[in-house]
């Protein structure tokens, strides 16, 4: 099982311009958000520290503790979908969380529909509340 968190970098939204853009997201419209090399910088840091899955030894496929992706985040300068593992570790999802900060990007749960601004930006949702429950 899996779960997914995107990220994608803009201006203050609100709920509704972040919905619309994330329904046409959901539409195939991959032009719902600007074009950032920040997002291109931010999958290549992730992967430079979690490997892509393909990269991961057969014997250590089923292993969270080598990587936390169940499929590897696909290339964008727009946005990055990343598909987690349920079994992802506290200590990597807390560096996922710090490189999605460092480059200053938008994170969406789309299983719950929370948003997280950039760093620094007001919290938009739960998302607090969500990540406390995700770690137990």
């Amino acid at each position: 099982m899996s779960f997914d968190l995107w990220v994608w970098k803009g201006p203050a939204y609100t709920l509704k311009t972040i919905n619309t853009g994330i329904a046409r997201i959901e539409s195939g419209d991959l032009a719902a958000f600007d074009p950032s090399p920040d997002v291109r910088a931010f999958r290549a840091a992730v992967l430079d520290r979690f490997p892509p899955v393909e990269d991961v030894p057969l014997d250590q496929i089923d292993r969270t503790a080598f990587t936390p992706w169940a499929s590897t985040p696909r290339d964008s300068d727009r946005m990055v979908a990343m598909s987690l593992s349920w079994r992802v570790q506290d200590e990597q999802l807390d560096e996922i969380l710090r490189l999605v900060d460092s480059h200053r990007l938008w994170l969406y749960d789309p299983q719950r529909a929370l948003v997280k601004p950039p760093a620094g930006g007001e919290e938009l949702s739960g998302w607090r509340r969500w990540l406390a429950r995700l770690r137990g």
